[in-house]
């Protein structure tokens, strides 16, 4: 899971600064055609990428739904065996994917990374130069 999260994630960095600079400086396109192109990529990758994350996240409330079923069956019964001991011990260690065991994948992490990348995306667009630059193919069209 982890170097899908990771190449998907520079992926929607990628994107998104691309379609944070095609939004930001729409001089440089040569109709709205392109721009419709970056938009419609930036709202597939978009939703790929919130898919993506949601996915990983509902492993971690599917074990914690789990966990709190098992309680409830297992609270009325006064005799747990050692087969049902160990399956409460291991749904206790909250179950969910991470990100190279470091981060672990909920919902919040979905809001974090786009925070994250949507803020290193403004970033960068303004070490861009102020001076305009006249895109290449415009010399040959003008």
């Amino acid at each position: 899971m982890c170097p899908l999260v990771f190449v998907s994630s520079i992926y929607n960095a990628s994107v998104v600064y691309f379609g944070l600079t095609a939004a930001l400086h729409h001089e440089e396109y040569i109709d709205g055609f392109q721009i419709m192109s970056v938009c419609s990529i930036f709202t597939a990758n978009f939703v790929a990428y919130i898919g993506l994350t949601l996915s990983a996240s509902l492993v971690h409330e599917s074990s914690e739904d789990l966990l709190q079923k098992a309680y409830e069956v297992l609270n009325f019964r006064n005799d747990i065996n050692s087969i049902q001991q160990r399956f409460l011990s291991s749904l206790e260690k909250d179950l969910f994917l991470t990100v190279w065991r470091i981060v672990p994948i909920k919902r919040s992490f979905i809001f974090t990374t786009m925070g994250t990348i949507f803020t290193y995306c403004i970033i960068l667009d303004s070490l861009r130069p102020t001076a305009i630059i006249v895109p290449e193919w415009r010399k040959f069209v003008l």
